[in-house]
């Protein structure tokens, strides 16, 4: 993964050829303009469960606000890969569905539904 796939505030694995590395963290403008080797942070069910992200027990995530518009509603579907394990969140997107595998992409749809503030300040512990 390369810098430019990454926005400030975003979590990844840094992963350079230095002795400190591999290291994750929320990246920043340094790391963007300094870093280039990057790794994108797998989602699990903690790190959703962590960020208020609610499960009906079967297929669906769900995260629930409230702004000046009123209550809102964004769903996910679990999806699996071919040995039927769960490998990512579905979101329609123009008539298809996007695949969200990592913890940097979720935090863009976040963002691209007003959720700035939650995605800036994602946990992933």
């Amino acid at each position: 993964m390369t810098a430019n796939e990454l926005m400030v505030y975003d979590w990844a694995i840094i992963n350079e050829d230095h002795p400190d590395c591999p290291f994750t963290r929320q990246v920043d403008i340094g790391d963007l303009s300094f870093f280039t080797k990057f790794e994108p942070i797998p989602l699990t069910e903690e790190i959703l469960k962590a960020n208020g992200f609610n499960y009906d027990g079967g297929e669906i995530w769900d995260i629930r606000w409230e702004d000046e518009d009123g209550k809102h509603l964004l769903n996910f579907r679990k999806m699996y890969n071919q040995d039927n394990k769960w490998d990512a969140l579905g979101i329609m997107a123009g008539g298809e569905i996007a695949l969200i595998t990592s913890v940097h992409e979720l935090q863009h749809v976040l963002r691209t539904y007003g959720l700035k503030e939650l995605a800036n300040n994602f946990k992933i512990e």
